[in-house]
């Protein structure tokens, strides 16, 4: 039989990536022993040559797949994988009508093919977008004449297998098509009415150094997009992020204790923007980012508060965490760095804990801004307008209250530090 060659989204002198199809291994396993067709061997037998795995797709899933084209890319790009610094996105069909939009934080066991008990819990988080809501003719749980599924856009901001499929789960929202982690039922029902049986899961894209590819998704998701009003380029070619905030400097103040999602992502939406980001703290060397009560990953400082320059930043980043935003507020030099940014007029992003150094600060007075409800208290008896809202956008200030109101804050800070 004549294999069908690999369709190339991509290939420079370091990188090769596929348009993976769904139901094709990446590697030789364990899992799957009898099967022996692997996009590796196809692969290095379509360009002549050998290629190095970077990351994973599951079996069931479609989309980008990056390959290194030598060990010494492989060792370069590999650490850029490691290192956080690679964001992918997927496009999943999920059941049921989850939130808007959400960021899912749930720790998760190491390997999902064992029992979890007993294994070590690693940290892990997904943020998604929901983008269309389906309610189709057929009954699968009795108590109801229709079922509910909904098209998600999901980015996992932690490496772990099967993660974005066991969040989903975690929130009761399973992938339809998961034979594993979701419901069969469901994926019975789905598969007769669209025709289609498959897991319901696509990397839609991979940015790297600078520039995003793009898998267009197959035929079978087309339906979809139709019924919810959806579209996605349909190219495999590099296309750079919009810069709208080129030349923008924003300031970030953290210590140790902050929140570490509550810094990590709006840093990225900034930079994803064309902004460049220093991040400033009390003492010199490194600060701890917290998971909830858990540590988490350390970051390396910047510039200490005594060393920053008001006039050398355009827009400052304020994440939130208990810890962090106690320290803080009694810094002198914080305190000072913030009334000159606002002295100036510019803009602030402030989320959480994060405005307790305002109100030390003595600069909320009269404003309109929201918290983590905690802060309330705090906040109305220095003065502000407290609300209860995702995002608050007051003149220069945008505020929001806990990592779940992150994609809309984000959103609102980009809006806020364009200049």
């Amino acid at each position: 039989m004549v294999e069908t060659p690999l369709r190339i989204l991509y290939r420079d002198e370091e990188l090769v990536a596929i348009d993976k199809p769904a139901g094709l291994l990446v590697h030789p396993s364990a899992l799957d022993a009898h099967e022996e067709r692997t996009a590796v061997g196809l692969l290095r037998e379509q360009l002549g040559e050998p290629v190095w795995t970077l990351h994973r797709l599951d079996k069931g899933t479609s989309g980008v797949l990056l390959f290194a084209r030598d060990a010494q890319a492989a060792r370069r790009w590999g650490a850029a994988f490691e290192g956080r610094d690679v964001h992918k996105q997927y496009l999943a069909l999920v059941r049921g009508w989850p939130a808007e939009h959400g960021v899912i934080e749930q720790p998760l066991a190491r390997d999902p093919e064992l029992p979890s008990a007993g294994q070590p819990r690693l940290p892990a988080v997904t943020r998604f977008q929901r983008l269309a809501c389906f309610e189709w003719p057929f009954a699968v749980d009795a108590r109801h004449a229709t079922s509910r599924y909904a098209l998600v856009l999901a980015e996992p901001l932690s490496g772990r297998r099967h993660q974005i499929r066991r969040h989903f789960k975690h929130i009761a929202h399973p992938l339809v098509g998961d034979s594993t982690h979701g419901k069969g039922q469901h994926n019975r029902a789905v598969a007769a009415w669209l025709g289609v049986e498959r897991l319901w899961l696509h990397a839609l894209s991979i940015e790297l150094g600078g520039f995003r590819l793009t898998a267009p998704c197959g035929p079978e998701w087309t339906p979809l997009f139709r019924e919810g009003g959806v579209s996605f380029p349909q190219t495999g070619e590099p296309t750079m992020p919009q810069n709208t905030l080129s030349g923008c400097r924003v300031a970030i103040l953290a210590d140790d204790g902050f929140e570490q999602v509550e810094m990590t992502e709006p840093r990225k939406a900034v930079q994803d923007a064309g902004a460049t980001t220093k991040l400033l703290s009390i003492h010199k060397g490194q600060v701890q980012g917290w998971n909830h009560d858990k540590p988490a990953d350390k970051f390396d400082v910047d510039l200490t508060f005594e060393e920053a320059k008001p006039e050398d930043f355009d827009a400052v980043l304020l994440p939130g965490g208990v810890q962090n935003a106690d320290k803080i507020r009694m810094s002198m030099h914080a305190q000072q760095f913030v009334q000159a940014m606002q002295k100036a007029g510019k803009p602030f992003g402030v989320i959480c804990h994060a405005p307790w150094l305002l109100v030390s600060a003595g600069l909320v007075k009269g404003r309109k801004v929201t918290s983590w409800p905690s802060l309330q208290d705090d906040l109305r008896n220095a003065g502000a307008e407290w609300v209860d809202e995702e995002v608050v956008r007051d003149g220069n200030w945008v505020t929001s209250r806990k990592p779940g109101d992150l994609p809309a804050f984000n959103k609102a800070v980009v809006e806020a530090f364009k200049k």
